[in-house]
């Protein structure tokens, strides 16, 4: 039961259903907030995405950007970025 609330009535019935109410439309705008933060972060993952794509493209040949832009078929990572993205690993493997 509701605090302040000792026998149930109509009124107090009408009284949860509010309080309920309350709780569901403060729950709804935390539900909003969250499609919003999800929204802009896959506005964020587009944006990098395609700035990745571009960096990559000025390495490439003109064949080369058809088929990244595309999406369709593979395309080898130029030198300079596989050197540029290379993780050392040895000294983790040595542990």
């Amino acid at each position: 039961m509701l605090p302040g609330i000792k026998s149930p009535n109509i009124w107090d019935y009408q009284l949860i259903f509010i309080y309920l109410q309350q709780i569901k439309n403060e729950l709804m705008g935390t539900m909003s907030k969250i499609q919003e933060l999800r929204a802009r972060r896959r506005v964020y993952q587009a944006q990098k995405t395609k700035e990745y794509k571009q960096r990559i493209a000025a390495y490439l040949s003109d064949a080369d950007k058809r088929i990244l832009f595309s999406g369709e078929g593979f395309i080898r990572v130029p030198e300079e970025e596989a050197k540029r993205e290379k993780i050392d690993v040895y000294p983790y493997l040595i542990q």
